[in-house]
């Protein structure tokens, strides 16, 4: 499991905070890809910084919901301003975010290249916010937690609601992936490979991560029909597991060629 911390060069000691909180709540062997950004970032900042700000703006843009796509420009508040990300791809909106207001925007977390945790004063840190409607989505619907880094009780909450829905998403996936697969128990090698996960890590969270098996057994309870005559057909399904489920939602297809375009 990878993080990246996105981070002024002032806000590094803030960074490595947050690394530790990670390694404490979520998986003390996440690999932690500190992504340093300079206080007064231009156009003549070092490649290595535009790809660490376009890789910022890819993540944040996908937590986010928004009328259409834009850049940001980062301006010095003495008339000059550069794009962040060092280039503009025609984006059709700006977003204008001064030097000074950048430790709005910064830390910014992301793991498993999504988006995870970003200052509480994101909304309202750029100087064009109401050019065009946006706002980024809350964590439960592929968002993030907004958090105060200068508080460290805020932070450390922060980091727990992460470690929460980062559970909560691999379980569905593991879900998804066994359904998909046909098997009864998650399959953590292969679930590992494809999501960069430790499989320690899936172990370790195995109770939480392994989703109950339904297994249903179909059959046909009515008599027979007539081809070519509206009939009723009653099917009976049967659900077997040693795991009770509340609900269950049946889907039935049928034979090929049977429905045509009146039904």
């Amino acid at each position: 499991m990878t993080a990246q911390i996105f981070c002024l060069r002032s806000q590094k000691a803030i960074a490595r905070k947050v690394e530790s909180l990670l390694r404490k709540h979520v998986y003390a062997d996440i690999e932690v890809d500190l992504k340093e950004i300079s206080d007064d970032y231009n156009t003549w900042s070092d490649y290595k910084e535009h790809e660490h700000c376009r890789l910022f703006l890819k993540l944040f843009k996908a937590s986010m919901l928004r009328v259409d796509d834009f850049a940001i420009v980062v301006s010095d508040g003495r008339g000059r301003w550069y794009y962040m990300g060092g280039r503009y791809e025609n984006e059709p909106l700006l977003l204008e975010l001064l030097q000074s207001a950048m430790p709005s925007v910064f830390p910014a977390v992301a793991i498993m290249n999504r988006m995870m945790m970003m200052p509480y004063a994101v909304g309202d840190a750029f100087e064009k916010t109401r050019v065009f409607p946006w706002f980024v989505k809350p964590r439960d619907l592929e968002g993030l937690v907004l958090t105060d880094f200068q508080h460290a009780d805020s932070v450390e909450d922060a980091v727990r609601q992460v470690d929460i829905q980062l559970r909560a998403d691999i379980a569905k996936l593991s879900k998804r992936h066994a359904l998909l697969r046909k098997i009864e128990a998650p399959d953590f090698v292969e679930l590992g490979q494809l999501l960069k996960i430790s499989t320690d890590y899936l172990e370790a969270h195995r109770e939480q991560l392994a989703a109950p098996w339904a297994r249903l057994t179909c059959e046909i309870a009515s008599a027979a029909v007539r081809v070519g005559v509206e009939s009723e057909v009653v099917l009976r399904v049967r659900y077997e597991s040693n795991e009770p489920l509340g609900l269950v939602f049946v889907r039935v297809n049928a034979p090929y060629g049977v429905m045509d375009g009146s039904f």
